[in-house]
């Protein structure tokens, strides 16, 4: 079982004394790394948070080591689950592990590295960490993201991306801490994974904030940076690369829940062709499909009616058509794209235009509206069949809103992708 007493203090000589500790502090360590959690409980109730969060300030003796070692233990604690990250912070760590890492001025890699990271342990998880706990590290973290070491960075990445997934008053102390959202948005041209996916996730989450968080993160390039990412070359790893073109649609379709500027300014820029892209390629993943219908979903319920239009013109209706008429869609994804065809349908008449759907897909929709198995998907079907004139079981060809009964795909989806509008008074 686990030794009852962490420490040993037997002996009067401060140095074999400091040896003894950074020698116990490693075996608790290894003792986490491999015990189960009933061993780890019986090591904490012994008293071995406070007595490890005590070797965290040691000098440049022998207690730096166990200050290392020390880290290390704490962070193996806290990574078993909430319930043991949060006894750690209890103990008072966090605001020891700051002064660790601030007061270390010979930039020490391996204090530095182990410190981040164990920062970033008590920063993360499902349900995250009291917020009065972590609030200080904001500052600290927005410094190691200047760091040259990829590893720290990546830790406080994580841990910024865990305080982020939370309130707007803690999104806020981010955007307020100097240089932290510029900082961001350029880590999103690493091509470390481990770099980029915390940081497309706390991005996404700063969208999910205020309007005025958004604003800073576009003032400092964030959409250039999107485009980048959606633009750039596959690599080998077939699973990162969706993962981040997933996140990618995901920070995307935050900006596009905004007001009516911000959606303007993602209009402006090339990434609604690049989302219909990705829309129309089978080759995609589901879940970034479903990002990407999230997207233009919720472009169409935030945005006027007259961007809206616009987004018909960048050619969203064909892929969209495409797209639901896949066997093996996912409800998700297919009630995304419901939605949008009907608020595009709802939206296009205040301009004088009308949506002018193949005849084929109408009866696809009355299909959805008479049978499918999922109320939601019955009701957006019979919500776009209203907007469209067209009741419940009359057919495609006698639709008012057809333009014609043509049903040769080539010929109903050109690459000009003016088909899906007709004006009105034409």
């Amino acid at each position: 079982g686990p030794p009852t007493s962490v420490f040993s203090s037997s002996s009067s000589q401060q140095q074999q004394q400091q040896e003894q500790q950074r020698w116990a502090a490693e075996v608790v360590r290894l003792l986490l790394e491999l015990g189960v959690d009933d061993d780890v409980r019986a090591l904490m109730d012994a008293g071995a948070i406070p007595k490890l969060c005590r070797l965290l300030l040691g000098g440049k003796t022998g207690a730096a080591a166990a200050g290392g070692a020390a880290t290390s233990a704490l962070a193996e604690i806290a990574v078993r689950g909430p319930a043991f990250r949060d006894a750690v912070l209890e103990g008072g760590t966090m605001a020891k592990l700051l002064a660790r890492v601030d007061a270390d001025d010979d930039d020490d890699p391996d204090v530095i590295r182990r410190g981040s990271l164990a920062i970033a342990t008590l920063c993360r998880g499902k349900p995250p960490p009291p917020y009065s706990a972590v609030r200080p590290a904001v500052p600290t973290l927005g410094r190691l993201l200047a760091s040259t070491d990829d590893d720290v960075v990546a830790y406080a990445c994580e841990a910024l991306s865990g305080l982020c997934d939370g309130h707007d008053d803690h999104l806020e102390d981010i955007v307020a801490c100097r240089g932290v959202c510029p900082r961001l948005v350029h880590l999103l041209d690493s091509a470390n994974l481990a770099v980029l996916e915390p940081t497309l996730n706390a991005c996404g989450n700063l969208c999910a904030g205020d309007d005025g968080f958004v604003d800073v993160l576009l003032e400092a390039g964030l959409l250039r940076s999107l485009e980048a990412l959606l633009l750039r070359k596959k690599s080998s790893d077939d699973d990162g690369d969706s993962a981040v073109r997933k996140d990618a649609c995901w920070v995307i379709s935050n900006v596009l829940s905004g007001n009516p500027r911000q959606i303007q300014a993602v209009l402006d820029s090339t990434l609604v062709v690049l989302l219909v892209g990705i829309l129309g390629d089978p080759r995609e993943r589901h879940a970034v499909h479903q990002e990407a219908a999230y997207a233009i979903s919720n472009a169409t319920v935030a945005g006027t009616t007259l961007q809206v239009a616009q987004l018909v013109d960048a050619g969203v209706v064909p892929e969209l058509c495409h797209l639901i008429l896949n066997d093996g869609l996912d409800l998700v994804v297919l009630l995304n794209a419901l939605e949008a065809i009907r608020n595009i349908g709802h939206a296009l008449p205040v301009h004088g235009r009308t949506l002018d759907l193949p005849s084929f897909y109408t009866l696809y929709l009355q299909d959805l509206a008479a049978y499918h198995r999922n109320a939601d998907v019955a009701r957006l079907a019979r919500d776009t069949l209203d907007g469209l004139g067209v009741t419940l079981g009359s057919g495609g060809g006698d639709s008012s809103a057809t333009k014609d009964n043509n049903t040769d795909d080539d010929a109903l989806f050109q690459e000009d992708h003016h088909l899906a509008l007709s004006s009105s008074s034409s």
